[in-house]
């Protein structure tokens, strides 16, 4: 892997070392104070040189999400994350290590992308040899090579595992992020639906995601009874559960490709006009 660039999720590497704030102080239960600014920093360069050494990476990029949190999936399903409101503070410190993080490394973040989409986007674009390191397990939908840092495992996703697990979220949803997927359908009855991977043909991956599609769009079309609000409810919660890949953002005009099972209906989403609807 010596070629390798990877590309950190920065968004959990920043939480997570500011998070040592938000924890008890094991003398008296009162908050930690046993911690300074400086203490945060040496954290995150631990955990990045940890992420250097496992991938034998020869650059990293530290990819957040923009600080005005504009997301496109929020015109997609307004109450994308929503239920994350009570939750949304963040750890003493936070703001101040993101800011750091992005003078002292090198960084990426666009408006109206999570970063999810970034290294989406990035893994996906052939310019070079990359590997994602995110713990989250929507990563699971982008072809390409992905490190867990937190349970130190490498992974190979194929464009047929990759467009499989998008499927699935398809179908289950994510609680996490506030949408529910296909009424009725959990983890059980996703993996009895959608064809099982063995079943797939490497040199055919476009036919196998047919084969997933066909299944997700009768799930919804049998819970929603009307083959139009099947399609469009099916449509709806893909667009939510797909991270980004390179064909999905246009550089130049910086319009967000939604996607839709017919290319040639694909939905152009302007970022200028997003921050018009979406003002932070």
């Amino acid at each position: 892997m010596s070629n390798v660039v990877a590309l950190i999720d920065a968004d959990i590497v920043a939480y997570e070392a500011a998070s040592v704030f938000s924890g008890e102080d094991p003398f008296d239960g009162g908050q930690r104070i046993d911690y300074d600014f400086q203490d945060l920093q040496e954290r995150v360069d631990r955990e990045v040189a940890d992420i250097e050494a496992a991938t034998e990476s020869k650059a990293i990029i530290m990819v957040f999400s923009p600080d005005n949190r504009l997301n496109f999936r929020k015109e997609v399903y307004p109450n994308y994350k929503s239920n994350r409101k009570g939750a949304s503070k963040k750890p003493p410190y936070y703001w101040e290590l993101v800011s750091w993080c992005r003078d002292h490394y090198a960084s990426l973040s666009f408006d109206g992308l999570e970063g999810d989409d970034v290294m989406g986007i990035f893994q996906t674009r052939g310019n070079g040899d990359t590997v994602i390191v995110s713990s989250d397990k929507d990563m699971r939908t982008v072809p390409g090579k992905l490190y867990n840092h937190k349970k130190k495992e490498f992974a190979e996703i194929t464009l047929n595992e990759a467009n499989w697990f998008w499927m699935y979220q398809t179908l289950t949803g994510d609680s996490t992020d506030g949408y529910g997927g296909c009424p009725g359908i959990g983890d059980k009855k996703a993996n009895g639906l959608l064809p099982p991977l063995e079943s797939a043909d490497d040199d055919d991956p476009y036919g196998f995601f047919k084969r997933l599609w066909v299944e997700v769009l009768e799930a919804y079309t049998a819970h929603y009874k009307h083959p139009d609000v099947g399609l469009a409810e099916a449509i709806r919660n893909a667009r939510l559960a797909r991270i980004l890949r390179d064909p999905d953002y246009d550089f130049d005009n910086h319009i967000i490709r939604l996607w839709h099972p017919d290319a040639t209906k694909n939905y152009g989403l302007s970022v200028d006009a997003l921050r018009k609807i979406h003002k932070p």
